[in-house]
């Protein structure tokens, strides 16, 4: 009995964990030239755009971790900042989002008294609320103002994230910047 204990708990485990991941979506313009994209800069002196007002978002600190998150990855890949209004070859900018999600299950119950003979079937509901986020990243062409990449993370955040919030910028641009620029995909013959 203590085994299947053991198993049942493990399993339960494992689908929590398969319910946090990070899903990363990335998409570039496959007629942009990234071999020529040296340097970098913002879109503008605030490059962040709230998409679902979420209190938690409005974080006016957010906007600096973020920006020094991109700064970081970039940079480690060889790419020069260069100050917003300067000469650059790509400019950035992000949007950070928020929505809450509610599960609702329904399930039959039983319930046999046996002491009194009689069985009863009702109805069980369980609701859950989790609160999805998103962070996604935009490159531009600074000459052309085209966009040329796109990346985003989103995640289901847990109390220990909104507690980690700079690690957890940090590993969601980490995430999505992993494969900048993405590979040009194979053509369809």
């Amino acid at each position: 009995m203590k085994i299947l204990t053991t198993l049942l708990c493990s399993a339960a485990l494992i689908l929590c964990g398969c319910s946090i991941t990070t899903h990363t979506f990335t998409d570039r313009d496959n007629g942009a030239d990234f071999s020529s994209y040296r340097s970098f800069s913002w879109i503008d002196k605030h490059p962040m755009i709230i998409g679902n007002p979420v209190p938690a978002l409005t974080n006016p600190l957010m906007e600096a971790r973020i920006q020094n998150a991109i700064m970081e990855e970039l940079t480690a890949q060889g790419f020069e900042f260069v100050p917003t209004g300067g000469e650059a070859d790509l400019v950035v900018s992000f949007t950070v989002g928020a929505r809450q999600e509610i599960d609702v299950d329904s399930y039959p119950t039983a319930y046999r008294s046996w002491r009194w003979g009689s069985t009863y079937i009702g109805d069980s509901v369980e609701v859950q609320t989790t609160t999805e986020g998103m962070l996604a990243i935009d490159f531009f062409d600074a000459e052309t103002k085209s966009p040329v990449w796109h990346g985003r993370v989103e995640k289901s955040l847990s109390k220990k994230d909104r507690k980690n919030e700079a690690d957890l910028i940090s590993r969601a641009v980490a995430a999505i910047l992993a494969d900048f620029p993405s590979p040009t995909p194979a053509s369809d013959s």
